[in-house]
């Protein structure tokens, strides 16, 4: 359990560093709508009120017209 906990812990500075880094750049960060580890903790940060732009999407159809050089996380 422990393994597991440190493991979504360091997931989830990976990711906070990641939105941090795209986000001052201004681009948009797509997080795949499938339900896994990265849903779950980026929906976690998101009701934080994290200053991030991120959008779910479920195919590549949803960011073909986005302008901002769109960041996937998958």
């Amino acid at each position: 359990m422990l393994k597991m906990l440190r493991h979504v812990l360091l997931l989830k500075t990976e990711l906070e560093l990641n939105f941090e880094h795209f986000g001052w750049q201004g681009r948009t960060i797509y997080v795949d709508k499938e339900n896994n580890e990265i849903y779950e903790i980026v929906k976690i940060m998101e009701s934080n009120n994290k200053p991030y732009c991120v959008k779910w999407f479920e195919d590549l159809n949803d960011i073909i017209n986005d302008g901002t050089n769109p960041v996937i996380l998958l």
